[in-house]
C-alpha cells in the first residue's frame, strides 16, 4: 500500500476537525442521508449507490444469468451482447479499457452473426475439398476394378516392306555338282499395309476379380467415412471457437462492470473519509481491489484478442461483429445414454472407417489367394495384310499382289507353380494385415462407446452444475444486499462489502462459463455420436454425397469438376484472410 497514491498522506486530506469558525451545528443526519449526499457530488456518471440497489455489474450480467432456452436451432436471446473492443494504446496499468460503442442496429449495419454463420464459414473455407477429392479418386478406382469382367481388346495397324533374293543353281543331266551349272536368281520386293485385332476374355481367376471389386468398394466406404470425420472435426472447431469467443467477450464485459463498480466504491470511500466516517484503511482496501480489477480487465482483453484470432482462423469471418448466444441443440440430443450409444455405433464415421478398412483387408487377402489359383482365358484374333510384289529374275521379270487373312481362337489354362513361394508369403502377409485391421475395428468400437458415455456424463454434470451455480448467484446477490445494509448501519467493514461484491462477481462469471460449457458439452455429444454434420444441423451449404454425385468414367481431364472452381475461390480468399491478421 506504500506505492498506492491513495494511501499517502499527500493524496488524501486529513479528517476535518472542529473549528471555532464552524457555523452552527448542522442537523443530525443518518448514515443513509449522509451517504446519499456524498454520492451526489462531482461525478455525474455514477449510476448506483451502495444502498442495496442494482449495480452496473448486475445490469451488465442481467441477461447472462438467464439459462439458455431450449428449442429449435434459431438462436435464443443473447446472454450478453459482445462488442468490439479498442486496443490498448497506453500500457499504464491504471488505464481503463473501454468497449467501443457500436451504432444502433439498422438495415445497413446490422452485422450480428450466429453460430450457424460461423459453421457455414468454416465449412466453406476448410480443406474438406481434399477429402472429397480422395473420395472421388476411390470412386474411379472402384469403376476400374468393376471393369475387370470386361475383355481386353487390342488393335494393331502397320505397314511393312520386304526384300528377298534367292539364287538357284541347276546342273545339267548326268553332270556332277562340280560340273557346269545354270544359275537362276529370283529377287522379290514386297510392301503393303496390315491390320489386326485381338480379344482376350478372362473366364476364371480364382475369385481374384470379385475380391478386388469388393476391396475397392470397401475402400470407397472408408474414404467417405474419413470425409465425414473431417467434416465433423471442422464443425467442432468452429463451434469451439465461437463459444470461446462469446465467453471471453462476456467475461470481459463483466470485468469492466466490476471495475466500474469498484471505481465508484473508491470514490464513495474517499468522500466519506473526508467527512471522517471511514479510515484510510477503507480507502486503501478499495484502491487495492480496484487495481486488481484493472489487471483482470487487461487479462480479459488479451483473452478476447486471442479468441478472435482463433475464430478468424477456423471460420474465415472477422470477429469484429456482435455474436449471438449459441443455441442448445435440444432436438438432436437423445433421451437416454443407451440411445446415444446405439446411435454412435451406427453413425460414428471413425467406426465406419476402421470397419470398412477391416473388410477391405480381408478382401485383399482373398484376391491374393485368387492369384495363386489357376486362371482360364479365352482369346480370339484376326488379321489381314495386302502386299504388292515385284519379281526380278535372270530370264524374266514380273509384278504381283498377295493377300493374307488369318483368324483364330483358343482357350488358355494358366497354372502358377510358385516354386519361389512368393505367392504363398504374399497371401499370409495379407491375412495378418486383415487380422490386424479386424482387431483395430473391435477396439475402435470400445472407444466409441466409451467416449459417447463420457460425453453424456459431462452433459449431465454441466446441467447439474448450472442449477447449483444459479442458486449461488441468487445467494451471493442476497448476501451483497444484506452486507450493504449492515455496512450503512456500521456493523460491517468496507473489506467485507468488497469481499461480498467479489463473491457475487465470481458467481456470475462462473454461471456464464457453466452455461457455455453446457452448450459445448451438447455439441461434444453430437460429435461423439457422429451426427455433428452439415446435413443434421441443416446448414445452408452444398452437402457432398458420393451416391448422388457420380464421377464420369471416361475422359482424362478433371477441369469440369465444379468443386475445383470453389477451391480456386477459397485460395483467392486467403489473401484478405492473411491481411486481416
Amino acid at each position: 500500500l506504500e506505492d498506492s497514491a491513495i494511501a499517502t498522506d499527500d493524496s488524501l486530506p486529513p479528517p476535518q476537525e472542529d473549528s471555532s469558525e464552524t457555523p452552527a451545528e448542522p442537523e443530525p443526519t443518518t448514515p443513509e442521508t449522509e451517504f446519499a449526499e456524498t454520492e451526489s457530488a462531482p461525478s455525474e456518471e455514477k449510476t448506483d449507490e451502495m444502498d442495496g440497489g442494482t449495480t452496473l455489474m448486475e445490469e451488465a450480467a442481467a441477461e447472462a444469468t438467464e439459462a439458455p432456452a431450449e428449442g429449435d436451432l434459431p438462436a435464443p436471446e443473447e446472454i450478453i451482447a459482445a462488442t468490439e473492443v479498442a486496443p490498448i494504446v497506453n500500457k499504464d496499468p491504471e488505464q481503463s479499457i473501454v468497449l467501443q460503442k457500436e451504432p444502433a442496429p439498422t438495415a445497413e449495419n446490422d452485422t450480428t452473426i450466429g453460430l450457424e454463420d460461423a459453421m457455414v464459414g468454416a465449412y466453406q473455407q476448410s480443406d474438406l475439398l481434399s477429402s472429397e477429392y480422395h473420395v472421388k479418386a476411390s470412386q474411379l478406382k472402384l469403376a476400374h476394378a468393376e471393369r475387370g469382367w470386361l475383355p481386353v481388346t487390342n488393335a494393331n495397324v502397320g505397314y511393312s516392306y520386304e526384300n528377298s533374293s534367292v539364287t538357284q543353281h541347276n546342273y545339267a543331266t548326268g553332270t556332277t555338282p562340280t560340273g557346269p551349272s545354270i544359275p537362276l536368281t529370283s529377287t522379290t520386293d514386297s510392301a503393303g499395309p496390315s491390320a489386326g485385332i485381338s480379344l482376350k476374355q478372362n473366364l476364371y481367376q480364382g475369385g481374384a476379380t470379385v475380391a478386388s471389386i469388393l476391396a475397392h468398394r470397401k475402400g470407397l466406404d472408408a474414404s467417405f467415412a474419413e470425409y465425414l470425420a473431417k467434416e465433423k472435426e471442422v464443425l467442432k472447431k468452429a463451434i469451439t471457437a465461437y463459444i470461446t469467443l462469446f465467453l471471453r467477450q462476456s467475461s470481459f464485459r463483466l470485468n469492466q462492470a466490476n471495475q466500474k463498480l469498484l471505481e465508484e466504491t473508491l470514490e464513495v470511500n474517499k468522500n466519506r473519509y473526508e467527512f471522517g466516517e471511514l479510515t484510510r484503511y477503507d480507502v486503501a482496501a478499495a484502491q487495492a481491489k480496484l487495481d486488481r480489477a484493472k489487471s483482470e480487465v487487461i487479462g480479459a482483453f488479451a483473452e478476447v484478442e486471442k479468441a478472435k484470432a482463433v475464430f478468424l482462423k477456423e471460420t474465415g469471418i472477422s470477429p469484429g461483429q456482435t455474436l449471438k448466444q449459441a443455441p442448445f441443440p435440444s432436438q438432436l440430443i437423445p433421451k437416454s445414454k443407451k440411445e446415444a450409444m446405439e446411435i454412435a455405433l451406427k453413425m460414428s464415421p471413425e467406426l465406419k472407417n476402421v470397419s470398412a478398412k477391416a473388410d477391405q483387408a480381408a478382401a485383399r487377402a482373398d484376391a491374393a489367394l485368387g492369384n495363386f489359383l489357376p486362371s482360364l482365358d479365352l482369346s480370339v484374333s484376326a488379321s489381314r495384310s495386302l502386299m504388292d510384289m515385284w519379281n526380278k529374275q535372270n530370264y524374266y521379270g514380273g509384278k504381283g499382289k498377295r493377300e493374307d487373312e488369318k483368324w483364330g481362337a483358343g482357350a488358355t489354362l494358366t497354372i502358377p507353380l510358385d516354386f519361389a513361394g512368393s505367392a504363398q508369403t504374399s497371401i499370409r502377409a495379407e491375412k495378418y494385415e486383415a487380422a490386424q485391421a479386424r482387431l483395430i475395428s473391435l477396439y475402435a468400437r470400445r472407444d466409441v462407446l466409451s467416449s459417447t458415455s463420457q460425453a453424456w456424463d459431462m452433459l449431465e454434470a454441466a446441467q447439474a452444475k448450472i442449477n447449483q451455480l444459479k442458486s449461488q448467484v441468487e445467494a451471493a446477490k442476497i448476501a451483497v444486499e444484506v452486507v450493504r445494509e449492515e455496512f450503512l448501519a456500521g456493523t460491517k467493514t468496507t473489506l467485507e462489502v468488497l469481499s461480498a461484491e467479489q463473491e457475487y462477481f465470481s458467481a456470475q462469471v462462473s454461471f456464464i462459463e457453466a452455461e457455455q460449457q453446457e452448450i459445448m458439452a451438447a455439441y461434444e455429444l453430437l460429435y461423439r455420436m457422429g451426427i455433428l454434420s452439415a446435413e443434421a444441423l441443416n446448414l445452408n451449404v452444398t452437402v457432398y454425397n458420393p451416391d448422388k454425385e457420380k464421377v464420369p468414367f471416361w475422359g482424362l481431364s478433371i477441369e469440369h469438376d465444379a468443386r475445383l472452381a470453389q477451391q480456386e475461390m477459397a485460395n483467392t480468399n486467403m489473401g484478405p484472410w492473411e491481411k486481416s491478421l
